[in-house]
């Protein structure tokens, strides 16, 4: 039953308007979608109002039944009493490019730098960034915890960009239990993001243009990068052109790299990189790869392995599922390194890959499809649509177990009688973003 405050009903006869907004769109509540019209027996399948809102806390509503027995008599008006909006709770603060930071990071007086953001914050608490440029290397070393992340926001997805400057990365993490989210990342440094802590999700970000050291160390799009953190999170995230300069006669820059215990590695397309477009490394093991989309890039598509410093470390027990890898300068997806016998590669797909689509030493490869994903504009590069096609076998082609319940853009899987291979679901509709 509904509370009082958040409804009432009055029925006025002769309305006839017609909305085009969605009930819950509007933040009312969903057993509005229950009343029914009088006399006509069944429930109205139709969930849309017009509507005009008023200045006052009540927005009148004027709705139009549908029904297969009644003539055209309209029905009921509903004033409804919505709930509220959220308002800026003591644990939201916020940063503008228009800010100061000498202001008490609120809505009406915001930070200019998430510096200074991540300062003044403590545990449970969100920085919501509005959209601009962010020139600067980002650097977080605030903890959160279990059950109170913190969390680094831009509201509006892409539309907060960092353009860090020189250096390691263009934003480092050193806080564990963080949140990063929706950002969009380039810059002069040799990494994007680069993370330093544990439990830490890197989630719906674009990542681009990073300039790779021409060295052994490289460079990465995005990074878990101490090795004795774990269960770390990449999902969400657009990563293109890590590369090293064009002098660099070497292969270097890596789209997304994970080098420490456990973790998701998720609905990510890496594309167009100088080096590996997803690899796990050094510390990496028990990681879950999954439904991630690997095109274009100069070496292999996926590595699955263990090596280099600290030493002594075999990855097993990693799950690698439902991946597109495809037009890689290399293997489409290698086991490489030190590698143990329970590594499980199924219902991947690998194409048109230079060297070997599929390669494995100690684990087991099952399902694998060689063929076309059949994209629905495949460029090689960040400007293609990467969508599957009506016709692309990787629709219902994957497995359920371990796989993300979302899509790279938040729609629910599974949209048929199987979870879809990539990060796109066919047919799924876009979440609202944040949909984590």
């Amino acid at each position: 039953m509904l509370p009082a405050a958040a409804l009432s009903i009055a029925l006025l006869a002769g309305c006839g308007a017609e909305l085009k907004t969605p009930l819950p769109a509007m933040g009312l509540h969903p057993e509005i979608l229950a009343a029914k019209k009088p006399n006509s027996g069944r429930s109205s399948n139709q969930s849309f109002i017009a509507a005009t809102p008023l200045p006052a806390v009540q927005v009148l509503l004027a709705l139009t039944w549908r029904s297969n027995f009644a003539a055209k008599k309209s029905a009921a008006a509903v004033i409804v009493n919505p709930v509220p909006s959220p308002s800026a709770s003591k644990s939201d603060f916020y940063v503008s490019a228009s800010g100061n930071d000498a202001n008490s990071g609120t809505l009406a007086r915001p930070w200019k730098t998430i510096n200074r953001a991540a300062l003044q914050i403590k545990a449970g608490d969100v920085v919501h960034v509005a959209p601009g440029e962010y020139r600067g290397n980002v650097k977080t070393s605030v903890n959160g915890n279990a059950g109170a992340r913190i969390r680094f926001i831009s509201d509006k997805q892409g539309a907060a960009r960092i353009v860090g400057g020189s250096g390691e990365a263009a934003w480092q993490n050193k806080g564990n239990y963080v949140d990063v989210m929706g950002f969009d990342v380039t810059g002069g440094n040799a990494n994007g993001i680069e993370n330093l802590a544990s439990n830490v999700r890197i989630l719906g970000n674009t990542v681009h243009d990073i300039l790779a050291l021409c060295s052994p160390n490289g460079g990465s799009g995005i990074i878990n990068a101490e090795y004795t953190t774990h269960d770390n999170d990449i999902g969400f995230n657009f990563v293109h052109d890590i590369r090293a300069p064009a002098r660099c006669n070497k292969r270097h820059g890596v789209g997304i790299y994970q080098t420490n215990l456990r973790g998701h590695v998720y609905n990510n397309v890496s594309i167009h990189n100088g080096s590996v477009g997803i690899q796990l490394w050094h510390a990496a093991n028990a990681v879950v790869v999954a439904n991630n989309m690997t095109l274009n890039n100069a070496g292999p598509g996926i590595v699955i392995g263990a090596g280099d410093s600290p030493g002594g470390i075999i990855n097993d027990h990693s799950i690698v599922i439902n991946n597109i890898s495809i037009h890689n300068g290399q293997e489409g997806i290698q086991e490489f390194g030190a590698t143990g016998p329970d590594n499980r590669f199924q219902n991947n797909i690998s194409f048109g890959n230079g060297a070997a689509n599929m390669e494995t030493i100690t684990g087991t490869a099952s399902g694998t499809i060689i063929a076309d994903p059949q994209f629905v504009n495949n460029t090689g590069n960040w400007d293609g649509d990467y969508h599957l096609s009506p016709k692309s076998p990787a629709i219902d082609a994957g497995v359920s177990a371990n796989s993300p319940t979302t899509d790279m853009v938040g729609g629910r899987r599974p949209q048929g009688r199987a979870v879809d291979i990539g990060a796109y679901e066919f047919g799924a509709r876009p979440g609202k973003w944040p949909w984590q």
